[in-house]
């Protein structure tokens, strides 16, 4: 296995003086307990031991354990195991933030150092990428003390220890977070990245699991239970075999898994599709949890998703597009939502990026996100930022105004 430590001298800590705070942020912080004092001293620097030692791994959890935000599972140490794993050609690093008087850990921030690409697309046609080597934030949401000191020093230490990345990604940062307050108005930040937010704030919807199926059927009301009924039940007459739903999660059902990608024809290119080996590493990791609604041998739909502590992650739906004018899509997340009220493992079940054909008021919840891309300060990447800005925003004009006007018609 390759090194992946970083090239920089690790004892040279990068230290980060507490000064200036604003009254809030004497207040306990998430993944810490008490108040910060005024004289508080932090250093950080690349973890350079085992990965496994019992001393990371503990602070690790406990960070993890006092922290839900939605990249709870990309930032965990189960997730970075698996990582290791399935690609062990990419260059991973963990970030530590000790405080000096203490001599404890109290911040851990996996990373992921790769290629990125910056597509200029069109529909579904990617007509230019734009290939630059990132530092992905993983979880997006550092497990770091809340202070303008510790990201600043953070930010820092990316910029100094990763001198040829060009671009520090964090992929869903919540507009109302502390992280992106800090980010829009640090002068430290300003001062060394240009900050783009691709495409924009999006909504991110999110789903509550209800207690029961009748609990989750009174919040549906009378005329969309009666909707959801008779589309799921022209989709079965049509069928006339009966509908199965087969879960996939443990290493030997992740072949049925490819065989329904196969014939929905689910492309390796679709950017959520993985590799075969990372698809047998998150099920051996505990992670995978799809679902394949099939009659016999026909696939009518597919859900790719994990699973991490009681919140269920969607990735991607896809169905067949054979019985569309039957609402497979829609019959698909009904008989799969049921099942996991039934199996009552979780507690929420995350959409991810964009406005689902599925959005009821009453079971969905959203919060507004942003994919963060901050820039290395260059006149290149100030150029490259305005290229895809202006790009991105003739293209949701030209979609406006040509959809807008059908719409009229």
């Amino acid at each position: 296995m390759k090194d992946r430590r970083s090239t920089a001298p690790l004892n040279d800590q990068t230290e980060i003086p507490a000064h200036r705070r604003t009254p809030g942020d004497d207040c306990p912080q998430p993944g810490m307990i008490g108040p910060v004092p005024a004289d508080r001293h932090y250093s950080m620097a690349i973890w350079d031991g085992d990965r496994k030692s019992f001393r990371l791994r503990q602070a690790w959890q406990s960070l993890s354990a006092h922290r839900e935000e939605p990249g709870a599972l990309f930032r965990s140490a189960k997730f970075f195991d698996y990582l290791t794993e399935a690609e062990p050609e990419v260059r991973l690093d963990v970030l530590v933030v000790e405080d000096v008087g203490a001599g404890e850990i109290v911040g851990v921030v996996p990373t992921k150092i790769s290629l990125f690409e910056l597509p200029f697309t069109l529909g579904n046609r990617i007509w230019w990428r734009l290939r630059l080597k990132r530092i992905n934030i993983l979880g997006s949401e550092p497990l770091v003390p809340e202070t303008p000191e510790v990201y600043d020093g953070l930010f820092l230490t990316l910029s100094q220890r990763y001198p040829d990345a060009q671009v520090v990604y964090m992929d869903a940062v919540p507009l109302d977070s502390r992280l992106w307050q800090h980010i829009r108005t640090s002068r430290t930040v300003r001062r060394l990245y240009h900050i783009h937010v691709m495409h924009g704030f999006r909504q991110c919807h999110s789903v509550l699991v209800p207690s029961s199926i009748d609990a989750y059927r009174k919040k549906l009301g009378r005329k969309r239970r009666y909707n959801f009924m008779r589309q799921e039940r022209l989709l079965q007459e049509r069928i006339v075999s009966p509908l199965r739903l087969k879960t996939i999660e443990a290493p030997d059902e992740v072949p049925q898994l490819f065989e329904a990608m196969r014939q929905l024809k689910v492309s390796q290119k679709d950017h959520s599709s993985l590799s075969d080996r990372e698809y047998a590493c998150l099920s051996a990791h505990g992670f995978l949890l799809c679902f394949v609604l099939a009659a016999e041998d026909t696939v009518i739909g597919l859900v790719i998703g994990t699973r991490y502590g009681k919140t269920y992650k969607v990735h991607r739906i896809y169905y067949n597009e054979f019985f569309e004018k039957f609402s497979p899509g829609t019959t698909l997340w009904q008989i799969v939502f049921r099942n996991i009220i039934e199996k009552a493992e979780f507690s929420k079940v995350d959409m991810g990026f964009g406005t689902p054909a599925y959005q009821y008021r009453a079971t969905n919840m959203v919060e507004t996100r942003g994919r963060v891309l901050l820039f290395r300060r260059t006149f290149a990447n100030r150029c490259r930022i305005f290229a895809h800005a202006t790009y991105s925003s003739a293209v949701d004009f030209v979609k406006r105004r040509v959809f807008g006007d059908f719409q009229e018609e």
